[in-house]
């Protein structure tokens, strides 16, 4: 996956998001900037669905599962087979408004951590710690930041 951020096109900006809910599972389209349109199976019945996605102007192998995690939030995972971790994502539904947040397994709060200790080991002081312990944890606001759209 970390070739893609030297790709041309690197995906994101989604513009159009739809599901299609069945028995085992759902049907989860989505369209990207640049009119990337992807389609992912995803299982809810304790299985994984296979897929296959374009992001930017790479193909990657998938499989996917989801659950409700409440009435109105359902949770995705999609793993590229190819890659280490899985991209999470929150969905939650309030009326015709809908939420997503993106996140990753291990999580990005996970990683802020471990990425804060070793920042601690070069940078030295209290004034650096208090930076770190301040700081760190809000870049996963700025790279995965919550989206919000409506339903049509």
């Amino acid at each position: 996956m970390p070739a893609m951020f030297f790709a041309k096109d690197k995906g994101g900006d989604i513009t159009d998001l739809s599901f299609r809910f069945h028995e085992t599972g759902c049907t989860m389209r989505w369209t990207e900037h640049g009119g990337f349109v992807n389609t992912q199976e995803i299982a809810m019945n304790g299985a994984y669905a296979h897929g296959k996605i374009t992001i930017g102007e790479l193909s990657f192998d998938t499989v996917a599962c989801g659950r409700w995690t409440d009435e109105n939030t359902l949770e995705v995972c999609i793993r590229a087979l190819s890659a280490v971790a899985s991209r999470r994502f929150v969905f939650t539904f309030r009326g015709n408004r809908i939420s997503m947040y993106p996140d990753m397994l291990p999580s990005m709060d996970e990683r802020s951590k471990v990425i804060g200790e070793k920042l601690k080991c070069v940078l030295k002081g209290r004034y650096f710690e208090w930076w770190i312990d301040t700081l760190v944890p809000r870049v996963k606001n700025i790279l995965q930041p919550m989206h919000h759209g409506r339903k049509k």
